[in-house]
């Protein structure tokens, strides 16, 4: 029924909500075991299923299990009895009978026996419980009938359990027969805190022998120069005693020396270690002393590697370069990693492993052991593939590492040919000054943390100081005299050292967390290359420079040494050196990235992180996205500053027609020619919409911006080729973690998918859009031809491009009916061809000095008249918005007629201008006269101006089939653009840490602002110098 039908719905629902609900609870949690309280007693068990603590139930008179189990069971308190259950945590416990105790594991209970003192709190005594252990089984593990004390062995005592004897900390101490406490005979002398016990003429011995730490308080003596409280403050000194020091130094400095005891001798250089390898402290001054005094043969040939002693200052730098190696294993990039084959693709390292109290723990192959950080398996041991860069960066919790296990130090060896070993080095970052300079540069020995050095007899458990390897990079440079050989890898650390009471004083905050990090980076001396062509850029940047100046010079003809003229320099110069430096870089990076990816001998490896490249890059880059543009910024004020002006050739149509005369008409006719008259009656529709076109032709692009943005999104991100640029050597790998991006690589992929994108959008424009869609430049110069009007465009002192747009018919103003007509007689060839030269319409321009002598006179009255009537119109406005002086009519009247005559002069001015130009177009001027002519192949290559001679009034007119009219709008300075935006974009990578939609983002507003900055002050330029009112432009 629907009744059920709805019931079952919502139970359907509530269960779903019920199991939503129980997964929103899921959250992380931490696993603790043993479960100790913070005095460090095992107060609850650890659920193994579970992987909690959970408490056993006093009141049932149940507790922790700390003898069998070590805190994973409940058995019952002292004096009562377990039952017996099928489930574990299902037992009873119930009181034993009067004076009967239970035993440890609750399963009985017994009498106390006639040796023990009686029961109390329901367990048996004995009546000198240090010296005295309760036994309750005899030798074939059979429950006696009774408890009973039985005396501890000789130099042995009760400590903890009072079911067992332990020895003394030390073979030589006695015990006393009533407390149990340890101590040493008269003719020895206890050290380290009291465990240890050495025959006084020892102690003496070692102190006559002019060793440092033969006392606690100099041997324990520990200096931190590094203390920080969070990552970005500044550095403090902290000294402190070590507990730690003061409990294991001195014997096992005096095993060292006398007995030879190896693991004595790896404890002091492990304290050593800890002290950072500080030549003043004592392990470190005494360890140095121990190797010269006990001497003998070197181990494995290393003069420095003493068999007794831990190597711990590597002397010998000179295997680090020079002019051989002495490992012999040849690298390729090859997937393979067996090294007895001739090449290997892969690394290896093994670790020694020590623990602090110098008990060696064996050896392992180094996988993610040093990466504090952690993380996959797989992606931890990505770097020991060859020529793979790799980082792995995180923000640690440092309360973990305070009750983290005691440290373990490392030893560490590179594999070489046929398994051998080879020790490598280790460079401290931050390790103190030492007095003789030549020893202590690099070291042997190191550990990823040290929470024990810093326990002090105020805080005995935790450290009072941390110190941590807050940054380890493995360093391997190429052998410079082979392409698959290298040098002994470094390992490079920088310690770190926080105090403890600031990381427990907040759950978080910058004093709780550090951020560390592990890095394998490869070297190879390609340094030469990359400023072999720094210097070729900058010598072909001064050609070209020279080259760019030559061919103003001639252009413009400056004959002064003025600010504009230094201006013009300084441009030109940094245009050049951009131009060149972009590609300069682009090829270089280029060139990395083929043969890095292609390779299969390492020719080329990638720089590091902050190496010398990898900063002259991003220099370089930066000084040429600056310079380029300070020269695109130049470029389009000079385009918003050009001279144009059309010139209508339209005459006035002839009518029968006389209109009566006002007596102003009769009055303006007095004072206008007949010319001018006939010149006012021509329709101004037909310039304004030719100043419209051409006022949306100054924004238009070659590139789709956007469109190649999209692109560029989809190569880099959808298909996540930008991981093209992790610095590994496989081109198919493109996972993100794969290794760190490298800046060279990157600049090298983003710039190929623009140029790709860029390349492929000009090439359909060309040969697709431009012929079969829409040509934004020829449409304009066919607009003029339709619309009767040429266009002066004058973008230099005696530079300009003549667009020709003559009409081949008698008039360009007439009707729809008439334009078809005229449209089908020149596609019937019945009129003459377009062109002021047959078919030829669009001229670059050189004219002479006398012709822009009566230019300049024209227009400036031309000008002169315009800024006039623009102020009788802003003086309009002002009367217009004051009120209280005068009848209106009166003011309107006088600004009215003002505006008139204002106007009147101007279209005067503009007249003559007209007809100058048409004079000259016409050749109707012997005094500015022109001549076509063709430029020579040089010319035309490098855009070279004609030699004029010096007062000739002649003009040349050179043909423009490639619109270089263009140049003075945006599509004819493309390239700049296309060069400006990938440098941009390649500064937003730097800035953004390559993330591309950063980068994307930015680009798109960065063109926009540049597009808008050229159509707003281009419009106001345009407005002013063809004199219509911008309201005009829409």
């Amino acid at each position: 029924s629907k009744r059920a039908t709805m019931m079952k719905l919502l139970l359907l629902l509530a269960t779903t909500l019920s199991l939503l609900g129980s997964s929103a609870a899921q959250n992380p949690f931490t696993v603790e075991e043993p479960c100790v309280d913070s005095s460090g007693n095992i107060d609850q068990k650890f659920d193994v299923s579970s992987l909690q603590c959970v408490s056993c139930a006093a009141a049932d008179n149940k507790k922790v299990d700390t003898t069998f189990t070590n805190g994973r069971q409940c058995v019952c308190s002292a004096g009562f009895l377990k039952s017996d259950a099928l489930i574990e945590d299902a037992f009873t416990c119930s009181a034993c009978p009067a004076g009967q105790a239970s035993t440890r594991d609750s399963t009985k209970c017994l009498p106390c026996g006639a040796t023990t003192a009686g029961l109390t709190a329901g367990e048996c005594t004995c009546a000198t419980p240090k010296v005295n252990a309760l036994v309750e089984k005899d030798q074939e593990g059979n429950f006696l009938t009774a408890k009973a004390c039985v005396a501890c062995p000789n130099n042995t005592r009760v400590v903890n359990d009072p079911y067992q004897c332990e020895a003394c900390p030390d073979e030589n101490m006695v015990v006393d027969s009533t407390s149990g406490a340890c101590s040493c005979p008269t003719s020895y002398t206890p050290l380290n805190n009291g465990r240890v016990c050495i025959l006084t003429t020892r102690v003496n011995a070692i102190a006559a022998a002019g060793y440092v730490g033969v006392t606690d308080s100099v041997a324990s003596a520990v200096t931190y120069s590094f203390v920080k409280a969070s990552d970005t403050s500044s550095a403090a000194v902290v000294s402190l005693s070590s507990l730690t020091v003061t409990n294991n130094y001195r014997g096992n400095l005096l095993r060292c020396r006398d007995e030879r005891d190896r693991e004595a001798c790896q404890a002091v250089g492990n304290m050593c270690v800890m002290n950072i390898y500080t030549q003043t402290a004592a392990p470190c001054a005494d360890h140095l002393k121990l190797v010269t005094e006990i001497g003998g043969t070197p181990s494995n040939g290393f003069a420095q590697w003493i068999s007794a002693m831990p190597w711990l200052y590597y002397q010998d730098t000179t295997v680090l370069s020079g002019a051989s190696s002495p490992l012999l294993s040849k690298y390729s990039l090859k997937s393979t990693s067996d090294l007895t084959r001739t090449t290997v693709s892969h690394m290896k390292f093994v670790l020694a492993k020590y623990a602090f109290n110098g008990t060696y723990l064996g050896m392992e192959d180094l996988a993610g052991q040093l990466q504090m950080c952690g993380g996959d398996a797989v992606a931890t041991t990505r770097f020991l593939r060859f020529a793979t860069s790799y980082e792995n960066q995180c923000s640690l919790s440092l309360s973990t590492l305070l009750t983290a296990a005691e440290p373990t130090f490392y030893d560490m060896y590179i594999v070489d040919k046929d398994n051998k070993l080879y020790p490598v080095p280790v460079k401290i970052t931050n390790l103190a000054a030492n007095a003789d300079g030549a020893v202590g540069a690099l070291n042997r020995r190191f550990f990823l943390y040290d929470n024990i050095g810093g326990r002090t007899t105020g805080s005995p458990t935790t450290p009072e100081v941390l110190v941590y390897a807050k940054s380890i990079t493995l360093r391997v440079e190429m052998f410079s005299g082979s392409s698959q050989r290298i040098f002994p890898p470094q390992l490079i650390i920088e310690y770190a050292a926080r105090r403890s009471a600031q990381i427990t004083a907040a759950t978080s905050g910058a004093t709780t967390v550090s951020t560390v990090s592990f890095k394998m980076e490869y070297v190879k001396g390609d340094l030469g290359l990359w400023l072999g062509g720094i210097i070729s850029g900058v010598i072909f940047s001064v050609i070209w420079f020279l080259l760019k100046l030559y061919v103003d010079q001639r252009t413009h003809k400056h004959s002064t040494l003025d600010l504009m003229y230094l201006a013009r320099l300084a441009v030109f110069g940094m245009g050049a050196a951009a131009d060149l430096f972009f590609w300069l870089v682009f090829i270089w990076a280029s060139w990395m990235f083929i043969i890095y990816k292609g390779q299969e001998v390492p020719e080329v490896l990638i720089p590091e992180d902050g190496s010398a490249e990898n900063q002259q890059l991003s220099t370089v880059v930066n000084v040429c996205f600056w310079f380029k543009l300070c020269e695109v910024s130049f470029l389009i004020l000079r385009q918003c500053h050009i001279d144009i002006f059309f010139l209508d050739w339209e005459k006035p149509r002839a009518t029968g027609e006389e209109k009566p005369e006002t007596a102003d008409a009769m009055e303006d006719k007095e004072q206008d020619d007949a010319d001018l008259k006939a010149h006012e009656s021509v329709s101004v529709w037909r310039k304004l919409f030719v100043a419209n076109e051409w006022n949306d032709l100054q924004v238009a692009r070659l590139l789709n911006i956007p469109l190649s943005l999209f692109m560029l999104l989809f190569f880099l991100r959808g298909l996540g080729l930008e991981y093209w640029a992790t610095a590994q050597p496989s081109m198919t790998d493109l996972s993100r973690d794969a290794a760190p991006i490298s800046p060279i690589l990157r600049f090298a992929v983003v710039t190929f998918f623009w140029l790709v994108v860029a390349g492929s959008q000009l090439i359909i424009r060309q040969l697709l859009y431009h012929r079969y869609v829409k040509d934004e430049a020829a449409q304009f110069v066919d607009l003029l031809a339709t619309s009767n009007i040429s266009a002066f465009i004058v973008d230099g002192r005696f530079h300009l491009y003549y667009l020709h747009g003559k009409t081949v018919h008698s008039h360009a103003d007439v009707s729809l009916t008439e334009m078809l007509q005229q449209i089908a007689a020149e596609e019937s060839n019945l009129t003459k061809e377009r062109g002021l030269l047959p078919g030829r319409d669009t001229f670059e321009v050189y004219i002479s000095t006398h012709f822009r002598a009566r230019y300049d006179k024209i227009y400036s009255r031309v000008r002169e008249q315009e800024e006039q009537r623009r102020m009788q119109e802003r003086r309009q406005a002002s009367l217009n918005g004051r009120g209280g002086r005068g009848p209106d009519e009166e003011r309107g009247l006088m600004a009215n007629g003002g505006m008139k005559i204002a106007s009147r002069r101007m279209v005067e001015a503009t007249h003559s201008l007209n007809q100058f130009l048409i004079s000259f177009i016409d050749k109707n001027d012997p005094h500015f006269p022109w001549e076509e002519s063709i430029k020579t192949f040089w010319e035309r290559r490098f855009n070279l101006p004609p030699i004029i001679e010096v007062g000739s009034p002649v003009s040349y007119f050179y043909d423009d089939p490639q619109f270089g009219f263009t140049s003075t709008v945006l599509m004819g300075i493309e390239y700049d653009l296309l060069v400006l935006t990938i440098l941009f974009h390649a500064v937003m990578d730097l800035w953004a840490n390559n993330n591309t939609f950063v980068s994307v983002l930015t680009t798109y507003a960065f063109n926009w602002a540049l597009v808008w900055a050229r159509g707003h002050w281009g419009q106001i330029n345009l407005s002013r110098k063809i004199l219509v009112d911008d309201r005009f432009l829409i």
